[in-house]
């Protein structure tokens, strides 16, 4: 590594560089010559500032890591099924305090909330009032301090983490997607992929394939084999919207939970969609919440339940008018 001692002397600058001795006429010429001299003394300078970053960054990621190997297993995905049947249709929660996870601080306070089994349940309520909190409540995202959640007639807690996704599908408005085809994204988490026909026919139920606007391509044998990228970054997000709820047709819960999941699609084709899951729904007897600040989604449900405020202090049921 060059070093560099630049001495003023009367009229000459006296440069030492790798041990060399050279003298440099004061003037325009002279001075560009010291200031590239200079920068190459100065370079060492900031790798040595980038050392200092890269080493606090580690500092933190060995920290976050070492955390993580010294937790507990987790109890929630690891609990046995105590084999309990299911005797209720409908899921109850009696003063039930959630809190957040991460920062130990109530989130919801339902007081006393019956969701009806086997029914189209519209969830209303104003931003912040507690639908999601809900929701991650009964997927067990979020754990409650007090209270008694009962899903299906049994203690929310008796559930397996297996028994709990087969029962309860739940369905946000933004659905991760893997690099690969559209079928191996329609059969992720299938325990035995169903045959092609029954992936067709749930891509036509989704509006995905057909005489509709937006289809994947014009060829439906093809549809299954068409790539998706990373994130399905290349397709458009009624797409996206509308291959999730294709995954909706190859399972069997015995609750629907849609999250605002038509919200990038056209009026029509949320109608048509909705209407060929609902009639699914009703062939295995399953049940659908929406949450939805569409008054479209409520006028197809037939109960309508709305939340209050945050901390919820209960919850307003009426019926609301069957599609």
């Amino acid at each position: 590594m060059a070093s560099l001692w630049p001495v003023r002397l009367g009229e000459v600058y006296t440069v030492i560089s790798d041990g060399r001795i050279s003298t440099l006429a004061q003037g325009a010429g002279a001075a560009i010559t010291v200031c590239l001299l200079f920068q190459q003394l100065i370079k060492p300078i900031d790798e040595v500032y980038r050392f200092m970053d890269e080493t606090a960054s580690s500092l933190v990621k060995a920290k976050a890591l070492l955390e993580v190997t010294a937790s507990q297993p987790d109890e929630v995905f690891g609990r046995p099924s105590s084999g309990e049947p299911l005797t209720a249709p409908e899921i109850h929660l009696e003063q039930v305090l959630v809190t957040n996870p991460e920062k130990d601080k109530p989130l919801a306070l339902y007081e006393d909330l019956t969701l009806p089994g086997g029914q189209k349940v519209a969830l209303q309520g104003v931003s912040g009032c507690g639908k999601t909190t809900l929701v991650r409540c009964l997927n067990r995202y979020y754990s409650y301090t007090q209270g008694r959640v009962t899903l299906f007639g049994r203690d929310l807690d008796s559930y397996s983490q297996e028994e709990l996704t087969a029962l309860v599908y739940y369905l946000p408005q933004s659905t991760f997607f893997f690099a690969g085809n559209v079928k191996d994204n329609l059969v992720y988490g299938l325990e035995e992929p169903p045959a092609d026909q029954i992936l067709l026919d749930a891509l036509s139920k989704a509006c995905l394939i057909g005489e509709y606007e937006g289809v994947l391509c014009s060829d439906p044998a093809q549809a299954l084999t068409r790539p998706v990228s990373e994130g399905a970054a290349n397709l458009s997000g009624g797409q996206r919207q509308r291959l999730a709820l294709a995954r909706a047709f190859l399972r069997r819960p015995k609750l629907y939970i849609l999250d605002e999941s038509t919200a990038n699609l056209d009026g029509r084709t949320a109608d048509l969609v909705l209407t060929n899951l609902e009639r699914h729904a009703q062939a295995i007897g399953a049940g659908i919440l929406y949450i939805d600040h569409d008054p479209s989604v409520a006028r197809r449900c037939d109960t309508t339940i709305e939340l209050t405020n945050k901390i919820v202090t209960g919850a307003r049921q009426t019926v609301g008018q069957s599609s």
